[in-house]
């Protein structure tokens, strides 16, 4: 059986892929022409992921990292890594939660509850510059009092 192939409209140019290939595979044989990363893709008008299988024929647009939903994107991507990150470091049995309750500046401030300390929490201010991924700041632990939390 001969498998199903989908026409792809990229760029004013006309592709076929095979029926399941990702955004993100196809994704990849353009990221060379664009400037920044590409993070997400428009078909046919609505956003999508790039793990998303392609299903019919249809239109892509990429957006990038230099764009504004592509960046905001990106940097929740990151928030997301960020806080698995601490819990996979301190352990999810030590924690009781961990929290960015907002941004600081080109940054974020995040709150980790360790459980069995009263009302006390440690506290990270966690720099991610919007300038590059490879700009990170490192983690810093700030000392605080329970009673300044």
């Amino acid at each position: 059986m001969e498998q199903q192939m989908y026409k792809v409209q990229i760029d004013g140019e006309e592709r076929s892929f095979p029926a399941g290939t990702t955004y993100l595979q196809i994704a990849g044989e353009y990221q060379e022409r664009y400037p920044h990363d590409i993070v997400l893709v428009y078909v046919n008008g609505k956003l999508q992921e790039l793990g998303k299988k392609l299903k019919k024929d249809c239109t892509l647009h990429f957006v990038t990292t230099g764009e504004t939903i592509g960046n905001l994107t990106y940097r929740r991507g990151v928030s997301f890594l960020l806080v698995k990150a601490v819990y996979d470091t301190i352990g999810h049995d030590k924690i009781e939660q961990v929290r960015i309750p907002f941004s600081v500046d080109k940054g974020y401030w995040i709150r980790n509850c360790l459980q069995g300390l009263k009302n006390g929490c440690m506290k990270w201010q966690i720099w991610i510059f919007q300038s590059g991924r490879d700009r990170f700041i490192p983690m810093k632990r700030l000392k605080c009092s329970a009673s300044t939390v």
